[in-house]
């Protein structure tokens, strides 16, 4: 049975010809070709995401909104949605069998999931309210 940390990262595999041609600083798997995996919200190239997760929050709002009238303009319920995916991302990303992170990283993980899920919040309504939707 997979783990939980599975079903939401994929492998990542690197070239043996593109490990050699890295940039000096840059991190790499601990030998060329070496498996290994990229978590959501972790990495600089994870910030291209962000939009995505705006949109699902926004998604799933307007869903439960159709389905339960009286939740369609509640604005706490954006804000209980993007709590939880915030949450869930922190989760994925601590749940990695491979993390060093120690207590402390995770506690702070913990506070800047929480900034994630307000900053999702606040882009999920505006992006609402400029688009009139």
């Amino acid at each position: 049975m997979p783990r939980f940390y599975d079903f939401f990262n994929i492998p990542v595999r690197m070239p043996h010809h593109l490990a050699a041609a890295l940039p000096p600083g840059t991190p790499t798997p601990t030998r060329a070709g070496a498996t290994g995996s990229q978590g959501v919200f972790i990495t600089p190239q994870s910030i291209v995401t962000f939009p995505v997760a705006s949109f699902v929050v926004g998604l799933i709002w307007k869903v439960i909104g159709f389905l339960y009238a009286p939740l369609a303009g509640n604005n706490w319920v954006v804000l209980v949605i993007s709590l939880l995916i915030a949450f869930l991302i922190w989760l994925i990303a601590i749940s990695d069998p491979a993390s060093t992170a120690t207590a402390r990283d995770k506690q702070i993980g913990f506070v800047i999931a929480f900034i994630n899920g307000v900053y999702l919040f606040g882009a999920t309504v505006g992006i609402t309210k400029v688009l009139n939707v």
